[in-house]
């Protein structure tokens, strides 16, 4: 899989880029675990969920040396305007990373890192680009660990940088969190409030409806959070933890997932109804505790840039990370808009609403 150069950089060669096959699925959650820049989002059995509830399809683009997968892409298809517009993206509903992965080479050479990351990249772009998959509009939101977004800047296409909060679980916890949440921790002790696992998806469902309702979003199907409560079970990678009063009211819930890097506060849901709303920073305090008993260094909260979210998780004093986002729109996607008549404004809506 590695070539020398002169001077002992690493750099690989004669790559093939190709379109994976169901059946090569399984190199590709290889190469997600061992990469630095893999998450559970990128597996294929997360990918082939979300394209099931949400009817898109997805496809992963894989970078072979020989045999050996050593990079890689995934996306979702979908279609804009009534077929208008192809669209591509790394992400999708309740899915925040995905996009890039790339074997770590596993040298302190500089030069050779680069190298070797950006011919990578190169080739997986003019691929998708011969495919025409970025022909209309493609944006790739890859997870923290992916850094260098420089190939892509030069060779034309636009960036954002967005942001999560890593909690470091090696730290003090107690220490760590803020009067506001000491308060409503204390609140829910004395108010003999308790937290436990639960793999009843209705309940999740139940307080997140209540939550999309007030901010007019649309629920996604029931049957969505049974299909994931199904597939953490069947693959040990996530379990529900919920707040329950003495009277046997569920106040909070909390889906964590896992892959061998990190946790990941996946969704979060509160009863708006429930006179205090201590119970979610009470459950998101003592889940924090127990995933520091299993060893976890970290646990990802998946947000950073609503100002709501922000003012809570910050309660816990979080690390501030960045990840970057990178997209290409190409003439076609324009003068469909000018066609159709659409503002930037409604198609920033459509996108939004698709995170």
């Amino acid at each position: 899989m590695e070539k020398k150069l002169q001077g002992g950089l690493t750099i690989v060669a004669d790559e093939e880029v190709r379109e994976l096959t169901p059946e090569e699925f399984s190199l590709w959650d290889d190469l997600v675990e061992q990469s630095p820049h893999g998450t559970i989002f990128h597996t294929s059995s997360w990918l082939i969920l979300i394209s099931k509830y949400f009817k898109k399809d997805f496809k992963i683009f894989g970078c072979f040396d020989g045999e050996d997968l050593i990079a890689g892409c995934s996306l979702f298809i979908d279609e804009l305007l009534g077929g208008h517009l192809k669209y591509a993206s790394s992400t999708s509903e309740f899915t925040q990373y995905g996009g890039f992965v790339i074997a770590d080479i596993r040298t302190t050479k500089i030069r050779g890192n680069e190298i070797h990351h950006f011919l990578i990249i190169k080739k997986i772009c003019d691929y998708l680009h011969e495919k025409k998959l970025d022909s209309n509009y493609i944006d790739i939101t890859n997870s923290s660990g992916f850094r260098d977004i420089r190939p892509f800047i030069w060779e034309g296409w636009n960036s954002e940088v967005h942001y999560t909060y890593y909690i470091n679980l090696q730290n003090n916890i107690d220490q760590n969190i803020s009067k506001d949440i000491r308060k409503k921790i204390n609140y829910c002790i004395q108010s003999s409030i308790k937290v436990k696992k639960s793999e009843d998806a209705a309940t999740h469902y139940n307080l997140l409806s209540k939550v999309f309702y007030r901010q007019n979003f649309e629920t996604p199907p029931k049957e969505f959070f049974r299909a994931v409560i199904g597939l953490l079970a069947e693959k040990n990678i996530g379990e529900m933890w919920v707040a329950e009063t003495p009277s046997g009211d569920i106040i909070a819930s909390r889906i964590i997932l896992w892959d061998k890097k990190r946790a990941y506060a996946w969704s979060a849901a509160s009863d708006p109804d429930f006179e205090k709303r201590e119970g979610n920073a009470f459950l998101l305090y003592d889940v924090l505790k127990i995933f520091k008993e299993r060893g976890f260094k970290e646990i990802d909260m998946m947000q950073a840039n609503t100002p709501r979210l922000k003012f809570f998780i910050t309660g816990f004093n979080p690390n501030l990370e960045p990840n970057y986002k990178i997209f290409k729109k190409n003439r076609v996607f324009f003068q469909v808009l000018k066609i159709q008549g659409i503002t930037k404004g409604i198609i920033k809506k459509y996108f939004l609403k698709q995170k």
